[in-house]
């Protein structure tokens, strides 16, 4: 688990329409919790607390 990995994360969201979508999917508020599942799904290991960091 990292922030490299957050990090990772955030720019693969901002390139690839399809984790996009997925985010999108699940509305407003989206919680960190289900924003580090999509990620670990995408196959990046971060926890939320790297991820509210790397943001």
């Amino acid at each position: 688990m990292s922030i490299q990995a957050a990090s990772q994360f955030i720019q693969a969201v901002r390139q690839d329409e399809n984790l996009k979508n997925q985010i999108q999917i699940l509305g407003y508020p989206v919680s960190g919790e289900e924003l580090v599942q999509i990620g670990r799904d995408a196959g990046f290991d971060y926890t939320e607390v790297e991820l509210q960091t790397a943001f």
